[in-house]
């Protein structure tokens, strides 16, 4: 699993990334997976803070985030222009372009033995 390091107000937060952390943002938003990677290329700000919510719920279990905590955290950091986000969004669109990329390089995962 892939993740990157948030800071919001001195304090650093674990974001993790993976399939629960997709799936609960696609059920949150009540949406499927297809319009999902849809609204984040074409509509960021409905995907930004659910996803980093959840992201950040799964990289920190000890520290009961709410929805509306974490808007908070974003919108003070600079809301669209936060550079938390910005950079949240570059590690979480690498993790899911990394085996894109092995294949047009060339690297395809070895098949699995049945």
């Amino acid at each position: 699993m892939n993740h990157t390091i948030l800071t919001f107000n001195g304090q650093e937060y674990k974001a993790k990334f993976g399939l629960a952390v997709i799936g609960n943002t696609v059920k949150e938003l009540r949406t499927d997976l297809t319009e999902f990677f849809d609204l984040f290329a074409k509509n960021l700000p409905l995907v930004a803070a659910p996803l980093i919510y959840n992201s950040l719920k799964k990289g920190n279990p000890e520290k009961a985030f709410t929805l509306e905590e974490v808007e908070d955290l974003i919108d003070e950091d600079g809301g669209l222009a936060s550079p938390q986000l910005v950079k949240f969004i570059e590690a979480f669109t690498a993790s899911i372009t990394t085996e894109q990329k092995q294949e047009v390089q060339g690297k395809k995962k070895a098949p699995v033995k049945k």
